[in-house]
């Protein structure tokens, strides 16, 4: 038969297992399913409804970061916010956007729970300005570990709790530990390989996919590290071409890659120089050609040449068109109808041509 004192142990022992299952609520410990804190060596801020900063006293001692430094004690090195009758709420910025599911808090009992969180809500927004309740709650009035967990609607980068005591906002508050508990969404790599090929008012990038990517975002700057402008978004290709250009100016482009949690940090930089592409006209291959060119007038001239005077007619022509070489181009007329005169030459004027057409023939055939 078991003794008194047996018995007292195992009630006490059960006692302490129904109760801290229930101020758990059953849910899975952090430390399970990959869940952890995500709080830690984060930037954390306190304030007032009114929009001022708040702590209670010394900042090393109380301040917003003692309720997330991962000591779970009440000896007043907790976070203590100042008397004020503002609503008092604690922010944390992940720098990401995070999936959060659960509120770990241990109450700091120093004033017998007079100044300890009571009810409180829990809050999460994208851009720091609008803000979606995420759960409502209400802690108990003790020293031990609390968890609080809800089923996550999103991901989000700033998270912040409002903090209310037993005996609503007219006191101070204060937190011995707390953690914001979820699964650490993974870094996006970087895209690599990012290339930039100049083309005639235009910049084709091309670069290698990311794995676990929704989309990209192309960015551009005109000077060589930046800062860069986004100048095109969602792109679910890996390949894009910048239309947005001018020729003769240095572009320089990094790329981001994208996912429903975060964006990666820029690609390597690529940079191009559009430029107008000039196609030179293909050489005559027959040994004769028939040059016929039409004047601003209308009027169309006729020559039948040798391939080797139709290639000067060119380059007198390529010449004076970038400004150097006379103005007019004397075409020998050789034989056709020659008549009494030793020599014929009829003379084009440069700015008097239209357009001008070359058939080649071989007189062989």
């Amino acid at each position: 038969m078991k003794s008194w004192k047996s018995k007292l142990v195992l009630m006490v022992i059960m006692v302490s297992f129904v109760l801290s299952t229930f101020l758990v609520g059953n849910h899975v410990h952090a430390d399970n399913l990959g869940e952890t804190d995500l709080t830690d060596g984060l930037p954390i801020t306190a304030f007032t409804s009114s929009g001022s900063l708040v702590y209670n006293g010394d900042p090393r001692r109380f301040g917003p970061e003692k309720a997330f430094d991962n000591v779970w004690d009440e000896n007043n090195e907790g976070f203590q916010t100042a008397a004020t009758n503002d609503s008092k709420w604690i922010s944390v910025d992940f720098g990401k956007k995070q999936v959060i599911s659960k509120l770990r808090y241990k109450a700091d009992v120093s004033y017998n729970y007079r100044y300890d969180m009571k009810d409180f809500v829990v809050q999460a927004s994208n851009d720091n300005l609008v803000w979606t309740d995420q759960y409502t709650g209400t802690a108990l009035g003790n020293n031990l570990i609390q968890e609080f967990a809800w089923q996550p609607t999103d991901a989000y980068r700033y998270w912040k709790i409002l903090l209310k005591n037993s005996i609503g906002n007219t006191d101070i508050i204060m937190v011995a530990e707390m953690e914001l508990i979820g699964v650490d969404t993974p870094i996006l790599a970087a895209p690599l390989n990012l290339t930039a090929v100049a083309g005639d008012k235009k910049v084709n990038l091309s670069w290698s996919p990311v794995a676990d990517v929704t989309n990209y975002n192309v960015k551009r700057s005109l000077s060589s590290g930046g800062p860069y402008t986004t100048i095109a978004s969602n792109v679910t290709d890996v390949s894009y071409i910048d239309n947005a250009v001018v020729n003769g100016t240095t572009y320089y482009y990094v790329i981001t890659a994208l996912n429903d949690n975060s964006e990666s940090s820029n690609s390597n930089e690529a940079s191009a120089t559009p430029q107008k592409i000039n196609v030179p006209e293909p050489e005559p291959s027959g040994d004769r050609a028939i040059l016929t060119v039409t004047l601003t007038t209308g009027l169309e001239k006729e020559f039948d040449l040798s391939i080797e005077e139709v290639n000067a007619f060119l380059e007198w022509y390529d010449a004076r068109d970038t400004g150097t070489g006379s103005a007019k181009y004397g075409i020998n007329k050789h034989t056709n109808n020659k008549g009494p005169f030793s020599s014929r030459k009829e003379y084009v004027v440069f700015n008097k041509i239209l357009t001008f057409s070359i058939d080649e023939y071989s007189a062989q055939n």
